[in-house]
């Protein structure tokens, strides 16, 4: 992934994208349960909601954002291209 900015966007770094929805999706299930809006058994299914949203989350990053750069999620990114080389001198110093 590029670390240049580009027409004024970052990269989108996945890992702290999926971490941080699901680190937000946890803390809305801890104020659900708190607020007894849920009972016992009925946390059983909204545990894994979080986890489930972060993985769809990280997908879609990981397979949209090559998209909208104008190649697809299986074409990997061009190399850049080399400053040119200051000239070498071929002379021998002699002692």
């Amino acid at each position: 992934m590029s670390t240049t900015w580009r027409d004024g966007r970052h990269p989108v770094s996945v890992g702290h994208l999926v971490m941080g929805i699901a680190l937000l999706g946890l803390v809305a299930v801890w104020a659900v349960v708190q607020s007894d809006a849920v009972s016992g058994d009925d946390v059983r299914w909204l545990l894994p909601v979080p986890w489930v949203l972060a993985g769809v989350a990280g997908l879609l990053a990981t397979t949209l954002a090559p998209m909208r750069r104008g190649r697809s999620a299986a074409e990997p990114a061009p190399e850049p291209t080399p400053e040119p080389a200051a000239e070498q001198t071929t002379e021998r110093l002699e002692d």
